[in-house]
């Protein structure tokens, strides 16, 4: 499985649930973090521990796949923020199409 496979799995996943779902599944966690989590430290935490732990399993996976270190990281990062982008606006949209 190539690095490009990992993350068309990645999406593909969340969009699939999504979509299935009737748009009701796959819950996007930006929203919780820009409501509460400035005002509840706590919750605050556990977001961030939550998002630096989704980044590093991903960007692992594309270390393992032959990307440099630094570019798995950037590119893994950059995932993570797409799927929470895409899981708001097609349901929003009630489409996939985001993805």
């Amino acid at each position: 499985m190539s690095a490009s496979a990992v993350l068309a799995g990645f999406v593909a996943h969340f969009r699939d649930e999504i979509a299935a779902s009737d748009y009701r599944e796959g819950r996007a966690v930006a929203p919780i973090v820009m409501e509460t989590a400035s005002t509840t430290p706590r919750l605050a935490a556990v977001t961030r521990r939550g998002f630096q732990d989704l980044i590093a399993t991903m960007s692992a996976r594309l270390a393992e796949k032959g990307l440099q270190p630094e570019n798995a990281q950037e590119l893994a990062t950059l995932a993570v923020t797409g799927r929470e982008g895409a899981l708001v606006v097609s349901r929003a949209l009630q489409d996939p199409e985001p993805f």
